[in-house]
């Protein structure tokens, strides 16, 4: 490229420069012209390069934000993981292909979608087409928040179009779809062996992007994949593992998502983490509106052992792959309530679906099952893993008055497990302790400090399991610079505070949970809240 080609481009270039300094780092037009005369050679065709510019400093602004967050990567811990979810899974198996045939094998593994390989294209092209492709057909999250209904529309489109049922069985189904009552008349019209299928077709559809998803390219889910194979050696698995992902409507299990996402994990050679098993917004709404009393207990308490059970004898299927399992999540509230008592069990708070951020008391599954019928559940998950890591994980420890409820709980577990000690084989509930570890710009460096000390005083070696960063909350008249200046500055304080207390505390690894801003988990809460205001999301 000549210096009048960039000159030809300084707007362009112009708008690279704001797009760097919007992420806080200092670029000048001088400094990108410069990167662009030694990439491009003299000699380049004379076309239209805005393409190869926008992928040049898309690449070069990445590993600018590499260079200026590794510190977290450099700090020696056993454990450096980043959390996927089954639609990043889809995307990196798309994006990475390196054949057409490595290309058919992830479009075959992938659900849900319709998903063609055009003919008479590169490979390059192909895997384009692909990968916007699979993004055309997930519904974003913010159309979801406006109209929760499209997601079983979109689901009910697929079940019928799915080319998997006889004609007969699609005749019966859309009759059925358009009566009330569409559970019993299913029950009534379909075998147990065609329900399993229906319902498996449903469960195959998972129409609504995962946060931030649709607005991803191919270059960033190759970079990601070079980034897990080179700095992380730890994968969480976000949902495939739970209640609502694997036991169908008919109370079939279906492990093949988990297992697929299993497998990815084992190709990469990455262990993992498994979250979770225990989690209160996985009950049915059904049984959690049951009548609190010995009978439904019963019904409840077998319907969660039946499901933890069957789900920990597929992991043992892969003792070298799961490392870690997450078995006690969010017992408590996760943010305090008003009255003499900040924190308490689920399954101890009155259940009043009037209070504004409801989610934060609601119990589920607690609602229920005491403290020592999780531990009846959790001790057959024990039975099937008996070498696996188990971990309790929560929430908003940084609250300091959370740490006397979490003791507390933990006392209760751990005397639990002093009476229940044959059942258990000599083994313990919980190895480890989990601090998810979603803050924003407020968290100071003192709050982190007294939560980790706190908890390493439980004796567990400790995870910071779900990592994020939100800069919410801060005053609207900052820029976008002034903001990746203060987020910088936060996560270096992350930094140094792991960094000096690693070997006293016992921290033995470090999770990210959202890659990028817009898979940011608080900022998809406060979206949905803005959404249901009539308000612009973030």
């Amino acid at each position: 490229m000549t210096q009048e080609k960039v000159l030809e481009y300084q707007d362009y270039i112009i708008h690279w420069v704001s797009r760097f300094q919007g992420k806080g780092i200092n670029v000048t037009f001088s400094q990108l012209s410069s990167y662009l005369l030694s990439y491009f050679s003299p000699t380049t065709v004379e076309k239209d390069l805005r393409p190869e510019i926008d992928d040049f400093f898309e690449r070069l602004l990445e590993e600018t934000n590499q260079k200026e967050k590794k510190r977290m990567e450099e700090i020696e811990l056993p454990y450096h993981g980043i959390t996927l979810n089954e639609q990043d899974i889809d995307l990196l198996m798309i994006a990475n292909a390196k054949s057409f045939d490595e290309l058919q094998s992830a479009i075959s593994s992938i659900t849900g979608c319709s998903l063609i390989i055009p003919e008479d294209v590169s490979l390059e092209d192909a895997i384009a087409s692909i990968f916007q492709s699979y993004l055309d057909q997930k519904i974003s999250k913010d159309d979801f928040f406006q109209n929760p209904s499209l997601k079983l529309d979109k689901k009910i489109e697929y079940l019928l179009s799915s080319n998997q049922l006889s004609s007969n069985e699609l005749k019966i189904l859309k009759d059925v779809i358009s009566s009330p009552n569409i559970p019993s008349k299913l029950n009534e019209f379909f075998s147990d062996e065609q329900l399993t299928k229906i319902y498996q077709i449903l469960r195959d559809c998972s129409p609504i992007e995962k946060s931030g998803i649709k607005s991803s390219t191919v270059e960033q889910y190759r970079r990601l994949y070079d980034i897990i194979q080179n700095k992380y050696d730890s994968i969480t698995l976000d949902e495939e593992g739970k209640y609502g992902r694997i036991v169908l409507g008919n109370g079939e299990c279906d492990f093949r998502h988990l297992e697929k996402c299993l497998q990815y994990a084992e190709s990469l050679g990455k262990t993992v983490r498994v979250n979770t098993l225990l989690f209160y917004m996985d009950c049915p709404e059904y049984l959690y509106q049951l009548d609190k009393n010995f009978e439904n207990h019963d019904v409840v308490k077998k319907e969660l052992s039946h499901y933890v059970d069957e789900t920990t004898k597929v992991l043992a299927k892969y003792p070298d792959t799961v490392r870690s399992v997450d078995v006690f999540n969010e017992l408590l509230n996760r943010f305090p309530i008003s009255g003499d008592i900040a924190y308490q069990y689920r399954g101890d708070i009155p259940q009043d679906s009037q209070i504004g951020d409801f989610d934060n008391i609601k119990s589920g599954w607690l609602k229920h099952l005491s403290i020592d019928d999780l531990c009846d559940v959790i001790t057959q998950a024990r039975q099937n893993l008996p070498n696996t890591d188990f971990m309790y994980n929560d929430d908003h420890l940084i609250d300091p008055k959370k740490m006397a409820a979490t003791k507390a709980i933990i006392s209760q577990i751990q005397a639990y497990e002093e009476t229940h000690q044959e059942e258990l084989g000599g083994k313990r509930l919980i190895d480890s302790i989990g601090t998810q570890m979603h803050i924003d710009y407020s968290c100071t460096r003192e709050q982190m400090e007294q939560m980790i000390r706190h908890l390493s005083s439980f004796g567990f070696p400790i995870e910071i399991t779900e990592f994020d960063l939100a800069m919410t909350g801060l005053d609207p008249n900052l820029s976008s610079t002034e903001i990746e200046k203060l987020r910088q500055k936060k996560m270096y304080e992350v930094y140094d505070v792991v960094s000096s207390l690693k070997d006293e505390c016992n921290i033995r690894g470090f999770t990210i949970w959202s890659k990028t801003d817009q898979q940011n988990f608080r900022v998809s809460i406060e979206n949905e809240k803005r959404i249901q205001n009539k308000m612009s999301p973030i």
